[in-house]
C-alpha cells in the first residue's frame, strides 16, 4: 500500500486548506428561548447572553441573537476566529438586536484579548456611569459593522495597557451619547490600525473622537455637536497620534477645533469643516519628521480656518482648500490661514476669501523653507492691509514682496454663495480661480482628467480651491 500513502497526504492537505465555515454552526439567542436547549436553530435558541459567553464558538460559527429583542447584560466574547473564518455575532429577523445597561456590567460587548471577530447590525445603549458601549482591551482584527451605540458614556473605548490593533468600525452610529463629559472613540497610544468609516458620531461632552494610536484612518464619517459639557479646549476629532488621517468627512459644531492634529504626517484631505472656533488646529507634540498635509478642504463659519501654531520639526503642504470667512455664530478674529514659526510651509492653489480681517499671517519659515504661489486671496472687511508678516501688518504687494510670492492674486473669486450658515463654495462663471494653479504641487504632480478626483484637474491648468470646476 506504500504507493497509496501520496494519494492519502493530498487528501489531507486538501482537507487542511478547506474554510471552517464548511462545518459551522449558527446559534440563535431568544429572550422566548432555554439555555438548557442547543441554541442550534430559531426553535432551539437560547435565552441569556450569559450562556453565549460560557459557549466556545469556533472559527466560522455565527451567534444570532433575534431582531427587535433586548437584553440587560455584556457579551464578552470567549473565544477568537480566524482570518479565513472570523466568529460572528449579530442579529436574525427584523430590526436589531440591543444590548442594554443594567447596572452590573461596564460595557455592551467587551473584547478582551481576542481577534477575528464581526460584531453586525446590534444596538448597545444606556451604558451610562464609566461605562461603555465597546470596551476592547488588546485583541485584533475587530470588525463593527451597522452597530449602533446611544446614550452611553463612552461609544468605542480601548484600555491603555494593552494594544488594540486593526479595529475597523463601519456603516455605524455612536451617540448622541450620555450627558457629561463622554466621547464617541477613543483609543489608547498603544493603539494601531484602526479605521472609521460611514459613520456618524455625534452629542459627546468631551471631544467626539480622542484618538492617541498611530496609521488611523476616519473616512466619509459625519462628527458633530462635540465637547458641549467642557470649558476647556475640545474637538471633533483629536488626532494625538502620528500618521493619521480624516478623509472625504464632514465635522461641524465643536466647541474648539473641528480636527486637532498633533503628531508627523497627518491627513487631513477632503473635508467639509464649520461651525467650529477653528476648522483646522496643529499643536506639536512630537519632534519626529514627517510632512503634516492640508489637501482640498472646505472651510467656513469659523474664527480661523487653519491655525498652525509653530512647529521646529514640521514641514506643511495647505493647497486647494477654500477658507471662508464670515460667521453666523458672532465669532471674532476672523483670520484665514494663521501659521506661527514653521519648519517649513508649501501654500499652493488656495481660496482665502470672505469677510476676513486677517487672510494670511505667517510668523517665520525656518529651515524647510518656504513655496507661495497660485493662491486667490479676497477680503470684504474694511482694511487694506490684511496680511500679518513677521508681526507687521501689510497689503499684498507688500506680502508678494516679501513671500516672493509668484502667480497669487487679490480678486474676488467669485463663489457661487458666501453665505455664513451654507456657503456653495463652487468658482462661479469668469472666477479668477479659474485654470490658473500649479501642476506640480510639493505633495503631488497633477494631472488632467475631468472627475473631480483628488489629483486631477479639468480645464488647460488646476483651478484654486478645493472644487474643481468641471466645466
Amino acid at each position: 500500500m506504500q504507493h497509496l500513502r501520496p494519494a492519502i497526504a493530498l487528501s489531507a492537505l486538501v482537507a487542511s486548506l478547506l474554510p471552517a465555515s464548511a462545518s459551522a454552526a449558527t446559534y440563535y439567542v431568544d429572550p422566548a428561548g432555554s439555555d438548557s436547549r442547543s441554541g442550534l436553530s430559531a426553535t432551539t435558541a437560547w435565552r441569556t447572553v450569559a450562556r453565549v459567553n460560557a459557549a466556545r464558538p469556533a472559527p466560522g460559527d455565527q451567534v444570532l441573537f433575534r431582531g427587535g429583542a433586548s437584553w440587560s447584560e455584556m457579551l464578552t466574547p470567549s473565544t477568537s476566529g480566524t482570518a479565513a473564518a472570523p466568529v460572528v455575532y449579530g442579529t436574525y429577523g427584523t430590526g436589531r438586536a440591543v444590548l442594554r445597561g443594567n447596572g452590573s456590567g461596564f460595557a455592551g460587548i467587551a473584547a478582551v484579548r481576542r481577534s477575528w471577530l464581526r460584531f453586525e447590525n446590534l444596538e448597545l445603549r444606556d451604558w451610562l456611569s464609566g461605562e461603555d458601549g465597546v470596551y476592547l482591551e488588546g485583541g485584533s482584527d475587530l470588525v463593527f459593522d451597522r452597530v449602533v451605540i446611544l446614550n452611553s458614556q463612552e461609544g468605542l473605548h480601548s484600555s491603555p495597557s494593552v494594544a488594540a490593533q486593526r479595529i475597523t468600525f463601519r456603516n455605524g452610529v455612536i451617540g448622541p451619547l450620555a450627558a457629561g463629559p463622554s466621547i464617541g472613540v477613543m483609543s489608547s497610544g498603544r493603539d494601531s490600525g484602526w479605521v472609521v468609516r460611514d459613520t456618524e458620531i455625534s452629542g459627546a461632552g468631551d471631544s467626539c473622537v480622542i484618538d492617541m494610536g498611530r496609521d488611523s484612518l476616519y473616512e466619509r464619517v459625519r462628527v458633530h455637536d462635540c465637547g458641549g459639557a467642557r470649558t476647556y479646549g475640545t474637538h471633533g476629532l483629536y488626532l494625538k497620534g502620528p500618521n493619521q488621517t480624516l478623509r472625504s468627512s464632514e465635522v461641524w459644531a465643536s466647541r474648539e477645533e473641528c480636527v486637532s492634529t498633533r503628531y508627523e504626517n497627518a491627513r487631513i484631505i477632503g473635508n467639509r469643516l464649520h461651525g467650529c472656533r477653528f476648522g483646522i488646529g496643529y499643536h506639536e507634540d512630537s519632534a519626529a519628521s514627517g510632512p503634516s498635509r492640508f489637501i482640498r478642504n472646505v472651510i467656513w463659519d469659523t474664527s480661523t480656518g487653519i491655525y498652525i501654531s509653530g512647529s521646529t520639526a514640521r514641514d506643511f503642504d495647505i493647497s486647494q482648500n477654500t477658507v471662508l470667512g464670515a460667521t453666523s455664530r458672532g465669532l471674532t478674529g476672523m483670520e484665514g490661514v494663521v501659521m506661527h514659526r514653521v519648519r517649513g510651509l508649501r501654500l499652493e492653489n488656495n481660496v482665502v476669501a470672505g469677510n476676513l480681517r486677517v487672510l494670511l499671517r505667517v510668523d517665520g519659515i525656518g529651515t524647510g523653507g518656504s513655496v507661495q504661489g497660485t493662491n486667490v486671496f479676497h477680503t470684504t472687511y474694511a482694511t487694506t492691509r490684511p496680511f500679518v508678516w513677521s508681526g507687521s501688518w501689510i497689503g499684498f504687494a507688500d506680502y508678494v514682496s516679501r513671500a516672493r510670492s509668484v502667480g497669487a492674486r487679490y480678486a474676488d473669486p467669485r463663489l457661487l454663495s458666501v453665505a455664513p450658515s451654507q456657503p456653495d463654495v463652487r468658482l462661479g462663471s469668469g472666477s479668477p480661480a479659474r485654470d490658473m494653479g500649479r501642476v506640480q504641487l510639493g505633495w503631488a504632480t497633477l494631472s488632467y482628467g475631468c472627475d473631480g478626483l483628488l489629483e486631477h484637474f479639468c480645464g488647460s491648468a488646476p483651478d484654486a480651491g478645493a472644487i474643481e470646476a468641471l466645466s
